[in-house]
């Protein structure tokens, strides 16, 4: 037993520094608590109703960042109401809806994100500002859509999975 003790510290302490890399589990229950009011999940909403608010956030970063506009110019962006556009903001959602539920598995979200990581270092023009942007549109909005948001779990949680997302891009 006297040889496992330090074996057994070694793994402690790892588990910690990996869990601090991301968010304490407190903060990932009040990210994935808002993340269901937001966007339904549990619930009866349809992917109509994500798909609108989503769509929501991304005109507003190409509002703000105009260069964004030519990244979605395959899921025809001219009209954000086509199933293509419609599409791309599923998808998207549905890779954060993947990373919010792993908040508490940090192997699974270490996949994850790595996953999203190499995808999105493929295509040109895609900055990591772009995704701080979209994650700081969300912070703001959130507390128009879910009770008791709580801005600080959401910012401790969400920017280092953004940052694990856009560790490849410029």
């Amino acid at each position: 037993m006297r040889r496992l003790a330090p074996l057994l510290l070694v793994l402690c302490g790892a588990a910690t520094a990996l869990g601090r890399m991301w968010c304490s589990r407190t903060d990932a229950n009040d990210v994935i608590f808002a993340w269901s009011q937001a966007f339904g999940a549990g619930s009866n909403q349809d992917t109509g109703s994500v798909i609108r608010g989503g769509t929501g956030f991304f005109i507003r970063l190409m509002q703000e960042a105009p260069a964004t506009r030519a990244l979605f110019s395959r899921v025809n962006v001219d009209d954000v109401h086509s199933p293509e556009f419609g599409a791309h903001v599923l998808r998207v959602i549905t890779g954060l809806d993947l990373c919010v539920n792993a908040l508490q598995d940090y192997p699974v979200l270490k996949e994850i994100t790595s996953h999203l990581a190499e995808q999105h270092a493929r295509i040109p023009g895609v900055k990591a500002e772009y995704f701080e942007m979209l994650l700081n549109g969300m912070g703001r909005a959130f507390p128009m859509v879910v009770d008791k948001f709580n801005i600080d779990a959401w910012t401790d949680c969400m920017t280092p999975v953004v940052r694990a997302i856009t560790a490849r891009l410029p």
